[in-house]
């Protein structure tokens, strides 16, 4: 059901109208988009499917999932992921430097 919603996203569909189709809340549906943010951003920079599964503790599933997402809305969805990787992913940078250390 994630990938589905931000593949709802990802075509231009509102929260309200994802909620309605999906029975989720608001907030299920945000934090599913800022995973699918975190998996972009980091592949974007260099990291491997594994890496991104570790730092960002999400299933190997999702995150080839949501890069396939990603593969195939990067043209249509560009607008909406372009503002969600331009948006500060603290938790992300916090996350990666405690593994470096």
């Amino acid at each position: 059901h994630k990938t589905k919603i931000v593949e709802f996203y990802l075509k231009g569909y509102e929260y309200t109208e994802i909620e309605r189709r999906t029975r989720h809340t608001g907030q299920s549906i945000k934090r599913y988009i800022i995973g699918f943010s975190k998996v972009v951003m980091l592949q974007s920079k260099g990291y491997t499917p594994n890496q991104i599964r570790e730092i960002t503790n999400t299933t190997e599933k999702v995150v080839n999932e949501y890069l396939e997402l990603y593969q195939k809305y990067g043209d249509i969805g560009k607008e909406r992921i372009d503002q969600l990787l331009s948006t500060p992913k603290i938790e992300v940078e916090n996350k990666k430097k405690e593994m470096i250390q």
